[in-house]
């Protein structure tokens, strides 16, 4: 019998440990489209071509700090539900960077989206403004330096690449034009991934699109993106249909994004945030198990007796 209860201790403990492990070594965030690969944000199969309401919206990513927007797909974006502000809203419509003397520290920055609706053919304007210099002054982890990322993500299907045409893509930085493209550069990885579209200013990620445009200037206020949509059964109703998503230092904004609409809601939140809820996981796997563990010696110890 005692080596019997040595046998069952010693399992218990290796299952505990096991968990232990496997909860530590879950990566905290993973690429951005990996995080989302199940994504399912009521994307159309199917293009509408003849009455369509689509979204877009401007995403970057700047190194060395790694102050990003994501994609609405993406971590920290609209669909992530494990990293949320306190109140439970998503990070989506902020500016995000990582807090400077602090490890994994989530900080909002200033800057204000202007996203839009895609509801025909027409020229549509994306922007952020605001920003302060938040991406290059040293109050992240370090100065950025450049754009490793500068695009648009959409919730166009995947089968709207063949059907309809994105043109005349112009960027300016602090209202200075930048890059002008006949064409837009469409990444592949969203529609395999979630079936949007998604299209490139700047993807150093991406062997094909290299170090186009890389080096473009970070804005000290404002990145704008304007591009024309052809190859619907209708023009647009209203060119550059916008909603407005605020963020700011002191202030946490957008709640969950449907398939509709972009709601914003501006709550008081602190303006640094942990990244992640792993170590509350982690803690509560451990303690079942430990729990687990209590009641095999119980029930162990009273058969002996």
């Amino acid at each position: 019998m005692r080596q019997s209860f040595k046998k069952i201790i010693a399992s218990a403990l290796a299952c505990t440990l096991a968990f232990a492990t496997a909860a530590v070594v879950v990566p905290q965030d993973a690429s951005a489209y990996d995080v989302m690969k199940g994504a399912k944000r009521k994307v159309d199969k199917k293009v509408n071509l003849d009455t369509p309401e689509y979204h877009a919206y401007l995403n970057f990513q700047c190194v060395p700090a790694y102050s990003f927007r994501n994609a609405w797909f993406a971590s920290y974006g609209d669909l992530d539900k494990t990293n949320r502000a306190e109140d439970g809203s998503s990070y989506g419509a902020n500016v995000l960077g990582w807090a400077k003397d602090e490890v994994n520290k989530l900080a909002v920055l200033p800057g204000t989206f202007t996203d839009c609706v895609i509801d025909g053919n027409g020229t549509y304007t994306l922007k952020v403004e605001g920003l302060e210099g938040c991406l290059n002054d040293g109050n992240t982890t370090e100065p950025n330096e450049s754009f490793q990322m500068l695009y648009v993500s959409t919730d166009l299907p995947g089968d709207a690449k063949d059907k309809i045409q994105i043109t005349n893509i112009v960027t300016k930085i602090d209202g200075v034009e930048k890059a002008r493209e006949d064409e837009a550069f469409i990444d592949p990885e969203p529609i395999e991934y979630v079936n949007c579209l998604v299209f490139d200013i700047i993807n150093q990620y991406n062997n094909e699109l290299g170090d186009h445009n890389a080096s473009m200037m970070l804005p000290q206020d404002s990145i704008e993106i304007t591009f024309d949509v052809s190859g619907f059964n209708k023009d647009s109703e209203q060119t550059a249909t916008s909603e407005e998503v605020t963020s700011s230092s002191s202030a946490s904004s957008g709640t969950d994004t449907s398939a509709g609409t972009t709601t914003t809601t501006t709550t008081t939140t602190e303006s640094e945030t942990s990244n992640s809820n792993t170590p509350i996981i982690i803690f509560g796997v451990i303690a079942g198990v430990v729990v687990v563990v209590v009641v095999i010696v119980i029930i162990v110890s009273r058969k002996k007796e």
